[in-house]
């Protein structure tokens, strides 16, 4: 039964992430050209500092990407280990750190990246429903990432308890 669960969880990490990265490939250059044009008027009506939100939004969204997918490896590989019944390993708590990082990455990202851009487009539109939508949704690796470290603590209190 367990191995079947992890097969079912194991597909839908490759099926979003396919999905993902259909996203990235068909979707994301109509996105990056919309920026641009909604860059451009937040230079010249708010501030020509806004200019910029085009590039760091173009960095944002496909960096944001590239570590999502190295995530979904780790989880990938997480599995694995689970499958193995070795979580409560070294290499189940490296995965649960490396996928943590990635996630406090992908925040860091979205804040820098892509938030100037949701700003700059709810503040032309006049939408500040639509700025405190993109903070929520920037917020969500980073409960994510601390998700990942609590249970990085409790694998490593296990570990030390089965070694004494």
């Amino acid at each position: 039964m367990m191995k079947r669960a992890i097969a079912v969880i194991k597909g839908l990490v490759i099926l979003m992430s396919g999905i993902i990265l259909l996203f990235s490939v068909m979707l994301f250059p109509g996105v990056v050209r919309n920026s641009a044009l909604i860059a451009e008027a937040a230079a010249r009506s708010i501030s020509p500092l806004y200019g910029v939100t085009n590039i760091t939004f173009l960095v944002g969204l496909y960096g944001a990407v590239l570590v999502l997918m190295v995530a979904a490896y780790q989880f990938f590989r997480l599995l694995d280990l689970i499958n193995q019944f070795n979580l409560a390993s070294i290499q189940g708590i490296q995965r649960l750190g490396q996928i943590e990082w990635s996630m406090l990455i992908v925040t860091g990202l979205y804040m820098v990246g892509i938030m100037p851009f949701i700003f700059a487009t709810g503040d032309l539109q006049d939408a500040p429903g639509l700025i405190v939508m993109g903070f929520v949704i920037g917020l969500m690796p980073l409960f994510v990432s601390l998700l990942g470290l609590i249970g990085r603590d409790y694998l490593r209190q296990s570990l030390k308890s089965v070694n004494e």
